[in-house]
């Protein structure tokens, strides 16, 4: 029963739009079930230290889309995933880079869309007591709630502002569907970021990468010179 319930979220991941193209459902299936039978190996890398106090501009990878963006003295967490399980059961390919208790105070977490590699509920408990706020798509609090930090929806082009740090929702090109059936009433829960501080940009896509279009939204949303970060595989170990 346990190996149907994980090939079911292995199949609804691929289905999602998650998998890359090229990782057909049946690969992301047997990569899921080949992790079930192999240890977590550790990340290859790990700063025990992110949060730089010589650095203006630090992004540190954590896992897929989670990623520590350190502009001046703001931190920001993007679709932050924890866990050693993806949606409860598919288990992870890496351990993430960095621990929670690793974590820096963070002045606002960000999800771009709804699907379980990028909406970790449990990780957001595991990090609500160093986070400020988090940002979601709209409809995106349709599907969270009864944390102790801000929840902010934010349609496109929409921005959040804090203490100079300023956040854009951007479009990107996804799904942001959860569970199939939820498409019908949340057609519109993903989006990108652009983020701002100090006259330092940052965009982030989720599992959107940068082209001529997003390239131009990116642009709009922002009146300095962006940096980007641009998605990874979710499913391979290694990239080509």
């Amino acid at each position: 029963m346990k190996q149907f319930h994980v090939a079911t979220l292995a199949m609804s991941l691929a289905l999602s739009g998650c998998a890359p193209p090229g990782i057909r459902p049946g690969h992301a299936m047997a990569l899921t079930f080949a992790a079930l039978r192999a240890d977590t190996p550790p990340a290859p890398a790990h700063a025990a230290q992110p949060f730089r106090r010589d650095a203006r501009l630090a992004v540190t990878w954590i896992g897929h889309a989670t990623a520590l963006i350190q502009l001046d003295d703001k931190v920001v967490i993007t679709d932050p995933v924890f866990t050693s399980r993806v949606g409860g059961l598919s288990p992870r390919l890496v351990a993430p880079g960095l621990q929670v208790s690793e974590l820096p105070q963070l002045d606002a977490a960000v999800v771009s869309h709804m699907h379980f590699d990028h909406l970790s509920f449990d990780s957001l408990r595991m990090i609500a007591s160093r986070t400020k706020a988090l940002l979601l798509p709209a409809g995106g609090r349709n599907y969270v709630h009864d944390y102790s930090f801000d929840e902010i929806e934010l349609g496109h082009w929409q921005s959040w502002e804090q203490g100079g740090l300023r956040i854009t929702a951007v479009p990107v090109i996804h799904r942001g569907w959860r569970w199939g059936i939820d498409a019908f009433w949340s057609p519109q829960s993903f989006t990108g970021y652009v983020i701002e501080y100090h006259g330092l940009s940052v965009y982030f896509g989720g599992d959107t990468a940068l082209d001529e279009l997003t390239s131009t939204r990116r642009t709009s949303a922002s009146r300095t010179s962006t940096r980007r970060c641009c998605p990874l595989r979710p499913w391979s170990r290694a990239t080509s």
